[in-house]
């Protein structure tokens, strides 16, 4: 993530979000964590925004790369891969 980027409507992915970050979660379209639970700051922080989001996503940065489109549902915790960045 780089400052200034324009995070509107993306859906963000990271092993683990700091509360700091909390100023990129009011622009983004989703949220997913590879690190954290129901519990934690990130899975908080998104329901008292309501913001969908995943938690626990284990695996997920070995599947996916910066620019892939992919889509999630935050009820279920599915997430698809719509296209890969070549």
């Amino acid at each position: 993530m780089e400052i200034g980027e324009d995070f509107s409507g993306k859906i963000l992915v990271a092993d683990y979000f700091e509360p700091g970050k909390i100023n990129l979660f009011s622009k983004a379209g989703g949220i997913i964590s590879i690190r954290g639970n129901l519990l934690s700051h990130t899975a908080i922080l998104c329901r008292e925004m309501g913001i969908p989001s995943i938690v626990g996503a284990r695996g997920l940065l070995s599947k996916i790369k910066d620019g892939d489109k992919i889509e999630m549902n935050g009820a279920t915790g599915k997430i698809y891969l719509i296209s890969k960045n070549e």
